[in-house]
């Protein structure tokens, strides 16, 4: 699967959207699609959500960026945490210094939701 066929067009238009509704719908889409994907497909959709959103210049684009990222840790359970977790969790660790105090929160909420499926997978 190409990267840029990976996550629907429409689907990363709304990911950076103004509107909330919007962004969450998208991250609803990328639940889905992240459960049917192939181990190397989830890592180019992962690869995107980093990348070009939770890193991305847009306040907007770092808020669903940072959301959909935790939302695919919750959907690939055992998997993120043994072969993604670094992509995953770089990205929301670096929006910690976010100028915006809402990408700050919603860095702090994915790590939130990153941490909760780790403590499922490995607990202490």
């Amino acid at each position: 699967m190409e990267t840029s066929t990976a996550i629907p067009p429409q689907v990363l238009r709304n990911l950076s959207d103004r509107s909330s509704e919007k962004r969450k719908q998208s991250i609803q889409e990328i639940d889905k699609l992240i459960r049917k994907l192939s181990e190397s497909d989830a890592e180019k959709v992962l690869t995107i959500l980093s990348n070009d959103f939770a890193l991305s210049a847009s306040n907007n684009s770092r808020k669903g960026g940072l959301l959909a990222l935790a939302q695919c840790a919750i959907a690939l359970g055992q998997t993120v945490t043994s072969k993604y977790l670094p992509l995953v969790i770089s990205p929301v660790l670096k929006n910690f210094s976010d100028q915006d105090p809402r990408v700050r929160f919603y860095a702090c909420e994915s790590l939130f939701n990153i941490l909760k499926v780790c403590r499922f997978v490995c607990p202490a």
